[in-house]
């Protein structure tokens, strides 16, 4: 009977050594796999924002082998990007933060501006909120983006009106983006083709404003600025 007691014993020793042999392995494993997430990511922008009286941090990573996978993370927290969003991990390469109230209630919002392109011109814009210091992207009017290798459609329509009087072109992809008056503003290039080459003739803008009937940003107004510098 003892003897039996001591076989169970060791039995039960070499079992549990085992275990915690086992979970051990997994947890260094697992520690590896998330050292080698971390270390195929690095950080290419980081801001430290004012945000009503206090400091919040964003930063954002990118993949070193896929630079359309990202990470932002806002506060030390990861945001989770919709899979629609238009976004700096697009292989954006420059960015810029705006803070300020774009919905009017008060509270301020972050807008992260990503330029992409050897001369930054094609950029995307993300808005972030918080409720109850949880961090959220808002929804962007996918419109202001190009439809299926097309301009935008409030782009098409301008261009048609004006190539009543000359023939204009606009480079869909081309675009900027600026925060005027906590509104969002998306500036598209035109050009024309003239016996000297294309030349540029003038901006369309589009604001993006926030409705606070529909809760969202939506499409505002649309502007032609005519290009004033002959020399261009």
């Amino acid at each position: 009977m003892k003897r039996n007691r001591m076989i169970i014993g060791k039995s039960f020793i070499a079992l549990s050594g085992m275990v915690f042999a086992g979970a051990f392995l997994c947890g260094c494993s697992s520690q590896k796999n998330e050292q080698k997430e971390q270390n195929d990511y690095e950080e290419i922008y980081t801001a430290k924002l004012d945000i009503e009286g206090n400091t919040i941090p964003l930063e954002v990573w990118t993949d070193k082998n896929m630079s359309t996978n990202g990470i932002i993370k806002i506060d030390g927290r990861e945001i989770a990007i919709p899979s629609e969003s238009e976004s700096i991990m697009l292989g954006y390469a420059h960015a810029e933060t705006k803070v300020c109230d774009f919905t009017g209630d008060g509270k301020e919002e972050i807008a992260l501006i990503a330029a992409g392109g050897a001369s930054g011109s094609v950029c995307a814009v993300q808005v972030f909120s918080n409720e109850n210091d949880n961090w959220f992207e808002m929804d962007i009017p996918s419109e202001i983006y190009d439809n299926d290798g097309n301009p935008p459609e409030f782009v098409q329509e301008k261009l048609d009106e004006l190539n009543e009087t000359i023939s204009f072109a606009v480079y869909n992809l081309y675009r900027s983006i600026s925060i005027e008056n906590e509104k969002i503003v998306v500036s598209y290039p035109l050009w024309a083709d003239t016996d000297d080459g294309s030349m540029e003739m003038g901006t369309i803008q589009k604001e993006i404003i926030y409705s606070p009937e529909e809760e969202k940003f939506v499409l505002g107004d649309s502007l032609f600025l005519p290009e004033t510098n002959e020399s261009k």
